[in-house]
């Protein structure tokens, strides 16, 4: 839900056309499947397409190609800071993210407005981050 929001907020903002965000997780065993169908209602309800989003995996990808990786917990940034190559910095977005996991529709709803309530400042960072700072 967070690349797709994020990738929401961030078109609907003047000079942001040239950012790119993409998801991967922690888990190998998910590489391959399909959004959560509760994932794909809430972004719906938000007016964000929510089709074709297949989960990857973060080792299979060059964490060196990128400028800043959003995690969704602490425990996720400290795993990524083992395995990563360059020096992007990693956030923790909004303190940590509620994992909704097999606990039903209002789980995802939660963890969909935390996401959107934390994204509000994202652009600040970006900002930030194009200007070196």
């Amino acid at each position: 839900m967070m690349e797709r929001m994020l990738c929401h907020q961030l078109s609907d903002i003047i000079g942001y056309s040239d950012v790119s965000v993409e998801s991967a997780g922690l888990m190998e065993s998910a590489a391959g499947q399909a959004m959560a169908e509760f994932s794909q209602s809430e972004l719906r309800e938000r007016g964000i397409d929510a089709d074709g989003h297949m989960s990857r995996f973060i080792g299979a990808l060059d964490l060196s190609d990128y400028q800043l990786i959003l995690t969704v917990g602490e425990e996720e940034a400290n795993a990524i800071c083992a395995m990563r190559e360059g020096h992007a910095p990693i956030i923790v977005l909004g303190g940590g993210v509620p994992n909704p996991w097999q606990q039903g529709e209002q789980a995802y709803r939660d963890c969909a407005n935390h996401i959107e309530q934390s994204l509000s400042g994202i652009t600040d960072l970006l900002d930030k981050l194009r200007k070196g700072k």
